[in-house]
């Protein structure tokens, strides 16, 4: 189950980022063609989707003409349908024995659609992360190196390769603690993965708030070199002191403010200083 469903993943890594989320140009034999791709029977090689599609319609006539290898609706997405080649796998491993003692039907049915639910909300969480970094680890390249994307991926992984199958067959049995598993986990990778995007956007915040104050102060240097530059002054210490407050003023204007007037003469200061050394 494991090399399957980590080989399915792999698959659909590849193309996530090329094919349509959705059947969107409404197309019936979008199902047929996404589980092609998804299981290597198929692959885009160096074309699009649209043209591998185009021409796997005359080349595939006969298979793409077979019943629906997955019953999904036909507004189903990528995510769905990759999260029934998975649910298939997971059925395939079921013995005849299993089936056997099938639970109420009913309850049966609303287990095996909660753990379809579960995966995939996860599925939808993994497309969050470039296809490089995901095949990166997938294909086992990676080592565990603590950080919260791998961390986020493992707990993934664990939904679909080693939770997932138990909790159908538990449906099967009527045993539900497989399935409480499977969404305990299945949980903590979405709260992990909104931690994880909480960060990265938090970083990224504070980034660009460092380089808005850095193009502040330099915009600021800049008009206050400008003024200095434009007369000639008895010293540097009368240049900043003369120029001190129209600086100030323009500083004020564009966001950029000094604590006290102190500080903002000492800045102006050392800014025509540093000026003037590699003008020499």
């Amino acid at each position: 189950m494991e090399q399957n469903t980590r080989a399915l993943l792999i698959n659909w890594a590849k193309i996530k980022d090329q094919i349509p989320i959705k059947n969107e140009d409404k197309d019936p034999l979008y199902i047929k063609k996404l589980v092609l791709l998804y299981s290597g029977k198929e692959a885009l090689g160096e074309n699009t989707y649209k043209e591998w599609s185009k021409e796997a319609e005359t080349r595939l006539a006969s298979t793409l003409n077979q019943a629906d290898p997955i019953p999904l609706q036909y507004k189903a997405d990528s995510v769905e349908i990759l999260a029934e080649c998975v649910s298939a796998l997971a059925l395939a491993e079921m013995s005849k024995k299993d089936v056997a003692r099938t639970a109420v039907e009913a309850d049966l049915n609303s287990t095996c659609k909660i753990a379809f639910v579960a995966i995939t909300h996860v599925i939808h969480s993994l497309r969050l992360f470039s296809a490089e970094y995901l095949i990166w680890v997938f294909d086992g390249r990676s080592e565990n190196n603590g950080s919260q994307p791998y961390q986020q991926l493992t707990m993934c992984l664990e939904v679909l390769e080693e939770l997932y199958s138990p909790a159908i067959k538990g449906a099967f049995e009527g045993d539900l603690k497989p399935l409480l598993n499977l969404c305990e986990v299945a949980f903590a990778s979405l709260f992990h993965g909104a931690c994880t995007i909480a960060m990265t956007a938090s970083v990224a915040q504070n980034r660009s708030a460092v380089k808005m104050r850095h193009k502040k102060s330099q915009d600021t240097k800049k008009y206050a070199i400008s003024l200095y530059s434009e007369k000639t002054w008895k010293s540097k210490k009368d240049a900043a002191r003369k120029i001190h407050n129209e600086v100030k003023a323009y500083g004020e204007t564009i966001g950029w403010l000094w604590n006290d007037d102190f500080q903002a003469h000492e800045t102006i200061y050392s800014w025509i200083l540093a000026h003037t050394k590699m003008n020499k």
